[in-house]
């Protein structure tokens, strides 16, 4: 997975984030695939898939979901999450994004 050169968004533990993606067709207009599902490892390298169901869809292509950030302080560090849609051939929509972001560490919530 390659991500953008964009700076890393930094969240202290403990707080909610929205993942969110953006689908498109082949001819560049929002669409949405057949199936999605979000995907994401932790700070601690533990991978965790989050299925179409535990989504939101609240536009045309746009798939969302509220993580709530751990306060578990051996989670702090670098994230990584990456949906994936897939359709059949003819809607042409099939895809996957990604992104990554730092949970930054807190003295109230110390490592185990």
């Amino acid at each position: 997975m390659t991500f953008p050169e964009d700076p890393i968004n930094n969240y202290p533990q403990g707080q909610r984030i929205k993942l969110f993606v953006d689908f498109k067709n082949a001819a560049g207009v929002a669409a949405n695939p057949d199936t999605t599902q979000l995907e994401y490892i932790d700070g601690a390298g533990t991978k965790t898939t989050v299925l179409q169901a535990s989504l939101t869809n609240p536009a045309a292509g746009r798939w969302e979901f509220q993580l709530q950030l751990p306060q578990d302080g051996d989670r702090a560090g670098a994230w990584s999450y990456r949906f994936e849609g897939t359709s059949a051939a003819s809607s042409n929509v099939n895809a996957a994004a990604g992104q990554r972001f730092n949970v930054r560490p807190s003295p109230f919530y110390p490592p185990s």
